[in-house]
């Protein structure tokens, strides 16, 4: 049923921001580009729920009421804006089809497998603020209380100024659903975003070249469907980055059409800066490219001007923040080296960490394969009449090459001190996916287009490259889920065992015993399971909770409780202190 669920609600979802991205772009030139409104509608849409969702987490947070009504008011405004397109929109319903599936493969793999997504990551601090937002605006400051060590999440991200806008529509998205909980949404909420960007991928094609619809439909599955760093940051939970690194190539494919498309390039532009401010650099270079481009000056302009406007109150948060943001460092030491590299960032190799695999297994066959697909996209590239579309997402991939090289010659590993930065790197690889697919379906499109006779090998190619990709996110599915699986001791329906859990916690306080470094992250997400419970647990050691509690109180025993216990994580057990 989750599974079910979660794809229904992608869907809905998806259709929600296509019906409100229409709306926006009959402010456009209907004659100008008019296909430009069938793949950008629902990122624009998406954009315009993150600056409605930013609204409302600031001033009232998400009660139903209020959740309610702001989504009311938003289809009644872009409803009645549309009042005349309904045969325009109901014939162009299909195309959501295909994205849902190039937004669900990834992450619903494990759902259908395993009945479950692994929350032990970066899930655990959207959770909790997703769950504290429900009854809370975010200007309310929250109190650090080493008895409720989940708020921590809260207090550092009001503390230190961070992006809030995926975790505004994460809670919006919970209160619309009636759900009590985050976790039971968040598949469906980190997959938007891949959905959303696979039709934007399309659509950026189809600008810059001249393409086909289905063939641009089909290159905008790769995203969602291979190995690339877009299904890396979406299994990994890195939900603002999902949503920022979609907004970045919609501002500037829009932007590099010209015309009167300034206006959802801003709001893309502008969702950028509340969900994703790290990335910001390089869409921000690739719209300075764009004034050297007398075609696309004006919008470039109109795009910057217009989205740093809309963007205003999240300005001194991001000048605050986007040095620590920047200089933050995740996960463990995995070196990456530069081919793996660049499979990463064009949809061959899932990427480093517990997943990491190329996309036909054999890593010599993998690197040949990706090296001729790319040289098919640099031939079709080359007889090309007009580069100056495609000139700001060549841009961006320079810069990220520079900083690539950076990374890897310049800069110090900060596991073991040698030289080059492995997190960095993939970091960077993670960021050219998008460009990089922009440069190699333009250039697989205008193969097509020239060599009639080249089209059954690339037919064969992109079926190859598709088929693959969702059967490796298919195997994919244990190893991705294997950490929870572990602490658990489940094979599938964990998610299952945590809901039994919050059915049958008892009232008081709980105390977290015995859970050391081996078991620091079931010890942290039991803290998002437990919010309403005064929890008592040793977090000096969890670089998450540990720094934004009060120093002398860290682990502050309750005067009452129940305990668990590694070896039984499930089981409250009345703890031998309580009365």
């Amino acid at each position: 049923m989750w599974l079910a669920g979660s794809v229904l609600l992608l869907f809905v979802l998806l259709l929600a921001c296509a019906f409100t991205g229409r709306a926006v772009f009959t402010f456009c030139k209907p004659h100008h580009k008019p296909h430009a409104a069938l793949w950008f509608s629902p990122v624009t849409g998406l954009a315009v729920w993150i600056h409605t969702a930013a609204l409302l987490g600031w001033t009232t947070g998400f009660p139903r009421l209020a959740a309610f009504v702001a989504a009311f008011l938003l289809l009644a405004l872009s409803a009645w804006r549309l009042r005349d397109q309904a045969k325009i929109l109901t014939g162009k319903l299909w195309l959501l089809l295909p994205a849902t599936l190039a937004g669900a493969v990834s992450l619903f793999c494990c759902l259908l497998r395993f009945h479950a997504f692994n929350p032990f990551n970066d899930a655990f601090t959207y959770l909790v603020q997703a769950r504290w937002l429900q009854s809370h605006a975010f200007l309310a400051a929250v109190t650090r209380d080493p008895l409720h060590p989940a708020l921590s999440q809260v207090f550092l991200y009001q503390n230190g100024h961070h992006r809030m806008g995926a975790s505004f529509l994460l809670a919006w998205i919970q209160s619309l659903t009636g759900s009590e909980w985050p976790h039971s949404v968040f598949p469906s909420v980190i997959a938007l975003p891949l959905a959303c960007g696979g039709l934007a991928l399309s659509g950026a094609i189809s600008l810059a070249v001249p393409a086909r619809r289905r063939l641009c439909l089909v290159l905008g599955l790769l995203p969602g469907l291979t190995l690339s760093g877009i299904t890396f940051g979406a299994v990994h939970a890195f939900l603002p980055q999902s949503f920022g690194l979609v907004f970045g190539l919609a501002a500037t494919a829009l932007a590099a059409a010209g015309g009167r498309f300034w206006l959802p390039a801003a709001l893309c532009f502008s969702a950028q800066v509340y969900t994703y401010p790290e990335a910001l650099p390089f869409t921000a270079a690739s719209l300075l490219v764009l004034l050297l481009a007398p075609s696309a000056r004006r919008s470039a302009l109109l795009t910057l001007a217009a989205g740093a406007l809309l963007a205003a109150p999240e300005w001194p948060r991001v000048a605050s923040s986007l040095g620590y943001q920047i200089a933050a460092v995740a996960g463990v030491n995995s070196p990456f080296s530069a081919h793996e590299a660049l499979e990463h960032a064009t949809g061959f190799n899932a990427g480093p960490w517990q997943d990491r695999m190329s996309l036909f297994l054999q890593p010599h066959l993998n690197l040949v394969l990706c090296l001729l697909t790319l040289l098919a996209a640099a031939c079709g590239l080359a007889r090309a009449k007009r580069l100056a579309p495609l000139l700001p997402f060549a841009a961006i991939l320079a810069l990220l090459l520079a900083a690539w090289t950076w990374f890897r010659f310049g800069s110090v590993n900060p596991w073991d001190g040698t030289t080059g930065d492995p997190w960095r790197q993939a970091r960077a690889a993670t960021y050219a996916a998008y460009p990089a697919f922009v440069l190699v379906g333009a250039g697989l499109a205008l193969l097509w287009r020239e060599k009639t006779r080249l089209r059954p090998v690339l037919r064969l190619l992109l079926a190859l490259w598709l088929a693959t990709g969702a059967i490796q996110h298919y195997r994919l599915a244990e190893p991705r889920l294997l950490t929870m699986q572990e602490e658990l001791g489940c094979e599938s329906n964990c998610w299952q065992l945590l809901d039994d859990l919050l059915r049958k916690a008892p009232p008081g306080s709980v105390a977290l015993q015995g859970f050391d470094q081996g078991h620091y992250k079931l010890r942290r997400f039991l803290s998002y399971l437990l919010m309403d419970h005064p929890i008592s647990a040793n977090w000096q050691d969890d670089d998450y909770i540990g720094p934004n509690l009060p120093g002398t109180q860290k682990g502050a025993p309750p005067p009452t409780g129940y305990l668990l216990t590694p070896e039984r994580p499930l089981h409250f057990q009345p703890s031998p202190s309580g009365h």
